[in-house]
């Protein structure tokens, strides 16, 4: 005898096509909840992103608007420590000047004061 195969479309074939179907319409909505949540977390990354260089940006310009304040502050005390220093050097020329006259005057006391009886 010899038996031959019939190709029958049967309750178990439907439920076998049916359960493959479905596997694969699963498959294919995680794939694209996959994919949703990627481009979602790229979004909050990029919105964060965003964030961190907008604060970097603020806090970049307090620096530097604190720095330029540094510089005209040291550049303030350097004219100021100058104009000290040319104050004390003037002074020091003017005291010697004075020592220099009080010696002339000291001398010539002492020359006047050894002449009068």
């Amino acid at each position: 005898m010899t038996r031959t195969m019939e190709k029958q479309f049967t309750r178990g074939n439907l439920i076998s096509i049916v359960a493959t179907f479905m596997t694969g319409a699963a498959l294919f909505a995680g794939g694209i909840s996959a994919v949703n949540s990627i481009d979602a977390k790229t979004i909050q990354n990029a919105q964060a992103n965003t964030r961190l260089e907008d604060s970097f940006r603020s806090f970049s310009s307090r620096i530097e608007t604190r720095l330029t304040d540094a510089q005209t502050a040291i550049t303030s005390l350097q004219v100021s420590e100058a104009r000290t220093a040319a104050q004390y050097d003037a002074l020091n020329r003017s005291m010697d000047e004075v020592k220099t006259s009080l010696r002339e005057i000291s001398t010539i006391l002492r020359q006047n004061g050894g002449q009068q009886p």
